[in-house]
């Protein structure tokens, strides 16, 4: 996306905003697992910030997500963590459906000018949980050695904000304390393509409260877009004619 047209999306985004302190959500990592002992590492940059996602898949049915987000705006700054625990349910073939739940813990600040004191900085503390239907597939979709996934994902988000907000009084700056929480939630969407070991991803997703808590509490980014690299170790792959005879069998 342009600079110039995120410098826009950006301006539209804090006129909209019914309170000055807001939130760069970090991209969801829904990547599928096929089989025990696979092991994933991503590296994503998108209109947010960058992020790193990792996971391992510890058996057929249950895998382990560690993910870091490095949020940036023009003059917006945030880091933080995430750590899940997924649960498969295999569906036909290679389809997945995941639940995973966890919790993500950083901070974030917004600072405009070169004073001491930040126009907003504060804590954040994130429970979720995600529902994702995707695949996770053995063998080609393309080509002799091409492969391609794609996964749907609604993610339902608490957000505990512990802040501090600049304020003047009789000419003097000071911070104002103030705490907050409230849900926001994000249907997202991944896809995956390219080798068997590393691929390319593109992924996108759009971030909201409800309608009646708009112009309350933290106010959320509500569009992130991301295009990275995955690298996947440990699936194994199969031709397709083979994969469809060993299911059938």
């Amino acid at each position: 996306m342009p600079r110039n047209s995120l410098t826009v999306l950006y301006i539209l985004f804090l006129s909209s905003c019914g309170t000055t302190y807001y939130y760069y959500p970090p991209p969801v990592n829904n990547t599928c697992y096929n089989q025990k002992g696979e092991f994933l590492a991503g590296f994503q940059a998108g209109n947010t910030g960058t992020f790193i996602k990792t996971g391992y898949s510890m058996g057929d049915q249950v895998a382990l997500s560690v993910n870091f987000f490095n949020g940036r705006g023009p003059y917006y700054r945030s880091s933080e963590q995430e750590f899940a625990f997924i649960f498969t349910h295999p569906d036909s073939n290679d389809a997945r459906f995941n639940v995973m739940a966890g919790y993500g813990v950083g901070e974030n600040y917004e600072h405009k000018n070169k004073s001491v004191i930040k126009d907003f900085r504060g804590r954040i503390s994130r429970p979720f949980i995600q529902f994702t239907f995707g695949t996770a597939k053995r063998y080609p979709v393309m080509g002799a050695k091409t492969y391609g996934d794609i996964a749907l994902t609604f993610r339902a988000n608490y957000l505990f904000y512990n802040g501090y907000q600049a304020s003047t009084q009789n000419g003097m700056s000071f911070e104002k304390q103030f705490k907050t929480g409230n849900f926001y939630y994000e249907p997202y969407i991944a896809f995956l393509f390219g080798g068997g070991r590393i691929k390319g991803e593109w992924g996108f997703g759009f971030p909201f409260k409800r309608k009646y808590e708009y112009g309350k509490d933290l106010t959320v980014y509500p569009f992130e877009t991301n295009v990275g690299v995955v690298i996947l170790l440990g699936r194994k792959y199969v031709r397709k004619l083979e994969y469809y005879f060993k299911e059938g069998s």
